[in-house]
C-alpha cells in the first residue's frame, strides 16, 4: 500500500466540485456508487450534502493541467453556442419559406 496516496478532487471524474471521483480514485470504487452514497445520506436529513460540501472546500483539487474548471468548461460552452445557433438558423429558415395560409 502506498503511504504517500494524497485525496483530491478529481479532474476528470467530476459532476459538481470532483469529490466523489476524487474519493472514488483514492479508495479505487466507481465514483457513481460513491454519488449514490452522498444522495441516499442527503435524504434522511441532510447530513450528506452538508458534508458533501464542506469536504470540497476542504479537499484540494488535483494538480494537473494548470487550468481552472472555468477554462475547461469556457471551450465546450463556446461549441455548443456555436452549434444552437447554426441549428436555429436552419429551423428559422425552414419555416420562414412555408406558404402563409389564409383563411
Amino acid at each position: 500500500m502506498e503511504l504517500d496516496r494524497k485525496l483530491y478532487r478529481s479532474r476528470s471524474e467530476r459532476m459538481i466540485f470532483g469529490l466523489c471521483g476524487g474519493l472514488g480514485e483514492y479508495f479505487n470504487v466507481d465514483p457513481t456508487l460513491i454519488r449514490i452514497l452522498f444522495v441516499l445520506l442527503s435524504m434522511p436529513g441532510g447530513f450528506g450534502l452538508l458534508a458533501y460540501i464542506i469536504i470540497s472546500f476542504i479537499t484540494p483539487l488535483e494538480p494537473g493541467t494548470g487550468t481552472t474548471p472555468k477554462d475547461e468548461v469556457k471551450e465546450p460552452a463556446h461549441k455548443v453556442k456555436r452549434e444552437a445557433k447554426e441549428a436555429t438558423a436552419g429551423f428559422v429558415d425552414t419555416f420562414r419559406n412555408l406558404p402563409v395560409l389564409e383563411t
